[in-house]
């Protein structure tokens, strides 16, 4: 596959990825705080975009499922951070400062997750998913 057509690929399972992110803070939240709805929703993020990479985009590397996931997880927790810190400093502290109130944590979110693509796509090319 192509590079472009691999990250075009990259790109629709991040979309579907973030889809099921957000969708799932939504439930989160409801039962616990902003910061720890991010961090279920983050999980389930992470596995729905490691399994649909696995199967659409990257052929399976040289190294086991269980080493390929261990990977793919260390990689995100570095943007899952970024993502998180993100998110929260955008709705706790930068959207009120600013005024900003359409969908204040949709978009604290959103931006959060946009963040780290371009690091994760690389890392998970040339490390997860690499054929030696």
């Amino acid at each position: 596959m192509a590079r472009s057509s691999l990250f075009g690929g990259f790109v629709l399972v991040g979309i579907v990825s973030t889809l099921c992110n957000l969708g799932s803070r939504y439930l989160f939240q409801r039962f616990s705080s902003y910061e720890l709805a991010l961090v279920g929703a983050n999980t389930v993020g992470v596995l729905s975009a490691y399994l649909l990479n696995r199967w659409f985009v990257f052929k399976p590397g040289d190294t086991s499922m269980p080493s390929e996931l261990a990977r793919f997880t260390l990689i995100n927790l570095a943007g899952i951070t970024i993502s998180w810190l993100t998110s929260v400093l955008l709705y706790r502290h930068a959207f009120p400062a600013l005024g900003f109130a359409w969908h204040p944590d949709l978009v604290a979110h959103a931006v959060g997750i946009a963040v780290p693509v371009i690091p994760n796509y690389w890392a998970h090319r040339h490390w997860t998913f690499a054929r030696r």
